[in-house]
């Protein structure tokens, strides 16, 4: 009797023992990563595609970044990446303007995470301003610009900068303007009063002007951080002044 009750009591010792080994917590049975994907193109700066592949894609989040490369498609993917509602996914290849997609929801579904949009992007472009004047006439802003590089059977698409203060740049401009296509290496663009009042300048203020190359896809995007727009394309020669001009708003 004795010894059947020591092997009972043997028996639910090792039963509750191995019933512990196993439970598992709710931590351990929920996965806690995934993989992120999704698609871009990828394009010359005049608009023609070219091929998509090793391109970097960072998703940044949590004081982490995971990164991925695109295939000749322009798919990718990035590996196991923990789950976070608030990533950055940056688009960077030599020769093309970055991109950035902000606060990407990266959450438990099962599957990958999928970023929905699918960026068109272009290498910067090669075409600079060597020289730009300005000149007011009545309601009108004419803007006389000498330019070179990078060009589409002559053609070559510029953008106007402008910015209150002098310190004007690439990065540092409070309007700019749309995209122009300049026929020669020597054009005029003239705007109206209305024209450049949609754009943001008011009247009676002084500007300072800069004009720059840019690709057909600018790879624009709002920073959200630095609370600004961000122009990743325009052309500039390196090491070399880019040309300003100033005027006061008719």
């Amino acid at each position: 009797m004795k010894k059947l009750i020591y092997l009972l009591s043997l028996l639910t010792i090792v039963l509750v023992s191995c019933e512990k080994d196993d439970t598992k917590t709710n931590s351990d049975s929920i996965l806690t990563l995934a993989n992120i994907d999704g698609q871009v193109s990828l394009y010359d700066e005049f608009g023609n595609t070219t091929s998509s592949e090793r391109m970097f894609v960072k998703a940044e989040g949590n004081g982490q970044y995971y990164i991925g490369e695109t295939q000749k498609d322009g798919s990718f993917l990035v590996p196991n990446v923990p789950y976070f509602n608030n990533y950055t996914i940056s688009f960077e290849k030599e020769g093309f303007g970055s991109y950035k997609i902000y606060r990407f929801d990266h959450q438990y579904t099962g599957a990958a995470g999928e970023i929905d949009e699918v960026p068109r992007l272009s290498k910067k472009s090669s075409a600079y301003c060597t020289a730009l004047f300005t000149n007011v006439v009545d309601d009108e802003v004419e803007f006389q610009l000498a330019v070179a590089g990078g060009s589409n059977n002559g053609k070559r698409v510029f953008r106007l900068l402008f910015h209150t203060i002098a310190l004007i740049s690439n990065e540092t401009f409070s309007h700019n303007s749309p995209k122009y296509t300049l026929n020669a290496s020597s054009q005029s663009i003239t705007l109206t009063k209305a024209m450049l009042e949609e754009m943001g300048l008011e009247s009676g203020v002084s500007y300072y002007v800069q004009a720059y190359g840019d690709s057909y896809y600018s790879n624009s995007y709002f920073d959200d951080y630095a609370q600004r727009k961000v122009l990743p394309n325009l052309g500039f020669l390196e090491g070399q002044t880019v040309p300003t001009g100033s005027f006061t708003m008719p």
